[in-house]
């Protein structure tokens, strides 16, 4: 893995649970990322976010619940059983996203939610210091969902923005076929 900031964010990429080897990461790892995401730029230092570690049964668990929430869902497709089962097997440790309602007078949703993003991208930009962790944001998996929320013991005043899941990888992908930058760019 190179040094230069430059490279390491061209070359970040979601590494999909699917990709996982199932290894069992060390929580030092969770923890060093989860030190880089309290470092994302926030308006007011009001820090919004709040992180809940899933791994072992509190992971189960949770799988568990996306599980009994789908076959409540008329329109599940029988894909989405096999692949959390598969994510079982595979997933490391899973990071839960919240977003707080912060008591600052000035502080604004929309800005908090924009700070947890940055926080997700220095998670990712984080996986760059190790060659075989790999990690996805996920929005899906019952995010958000009353009883998800319920399940996590949150309060109406918090909002769930996904999952940071994590996972060993034998192989990190970093090539990618995005568009030259100049057909976004207008300068004024």
């Amino acid at each position: 893995m190179t040094n230069n900031i430059h490279d390491i964010i061209r070359q970040r990429r979601s590494i999909y649970p699917l990709e996982f080897n199932g290894q069992v990461l060390d929580n030092s790892i969770v923890k060093q990322l989860l030190e880089d995401a309290h470092w994302a730029p926030n308006h007011y230092l009001n820090l919004p976010w709040h992180f809940l570690v899933l791994t072992g049964a509190s992971m189960h668990n949770w799988l568990n619940k996306v599980l009994e929430i789908e076959q409540v869902t008329a329109s599940s497709d029988p894909k989405k059983f096999n692949k959390i089962d598969v994510f079982k097997q595979k997933i490391s440790h899973a990071i839960v996203i919240v977003q707080n309602t912060t008591d600052h007078p000035k502080a604004k949703a929309f800005e908090d939610a924009l700070a947890i993003g940055a926080a997700v991208q220095n998670m990712y930009l984080g996986l760059s210091a190790y060659e075989h962790v790999g990690g996805y944001w996920s929005t899906g998996l019952c995010n958000n969902h009353a009883d998800m929320k319920a399940h996590f013991n949150l309060s109406e005043q918090q909002q769930m923005l996904g999952y940071f899941i994590i996972g060993g990888v034998d192989q990190k992908r970093t090539a990618s076929n995005r568009a030259s930058v100049d057909a976004h760019i207008q300068f004024l």
